[in-house]
C-alpha cells in the first residue's frame, strides 16, 4: 500500500502540474509572446555586443598592423638616411684626400722649390748655368 499511495500521491501531483501549466498557458499566452521577444531582444543585443567586440577586435588588429607598417616605414627611412649620410662622409672624405693630396703636394713643390733656390744660389751651380750657357751660344 505504501507502494500505492506514493503512485497515487505523484500522480496527482503531475496531474496538478500539467492543468496549472495549462492554465497559465492559456492566461499568460502574451507574455511567453514577450518572453521570446525578450529573448530575441538579448540574443539580439548579445550579438550587437559580440559584433562590437569583433569589430573592436578588428580594429585593434588592424591599429596593431598599422602601428607596425609605419614602424618598419621609419626603420626603412631611417637607414636610408643613415646610407645617404654614410655617402656623404666617404665623398667628403674622398674630397677630404684630395685636398689633403694637393696640400702635400703643394708643401713637397715649396720645399724643392726652396731646394732649388737655395742650389741656384751655390756657387757650383751658377758655374754649371754658366757653363750651359756658353755651350749654347757656342752651338748658334
Amino acid at each position: 500500500m505504501c507502494v500505492s499511495s506514493a503512485t497515487t500521491n505523484t500522480d496527482q501531483e503531475a496531474s496538478q502540474t500539467t492543468s496549472n501549466d495549462s492554465s497559465s498557458n492559456n492566461n499568460s499566452s502574451d507574455t511567453s509572446v514577450t518572453d521570446h521577444r525578450h529573448v530575441a531582444a538579448v540574443e539580439s543585443s548579445e550579438k550587437i555586443q559580440t559584433t562590437k567586440s569583433g569589430l573592436t577586435k578588428a580594429k585593434e588588429k588592424y591599429m596593431r598592423l598599422h602601428d607596425k607598417m609605419l614602424e618598419q616605414e621609419r626603420e626603412l627611412a631611417r637607414k636610408r638616411a643613415a646610407e645617404a649620410d654614410s655617402r656623404l662622409e666617404a665623398k667628403l672624405r674622398r674630397h677630404d684626400v684630395w685636398a689633403c693630396g694637393r696640400r702635400a703636394a703643394a708643401s713637397i713643390a715649396a720645399r724643392l722649390g726652396a731646394r732649388i733656390d737655395a742650389c741656384k744660389d751655390h756657387k757650383i751651380y751658377k758655374s754649371v748655368q754658366s757653363l750651359d750657357i756658353d755651350i749654347y751660344s757656342r752651338a748658334r
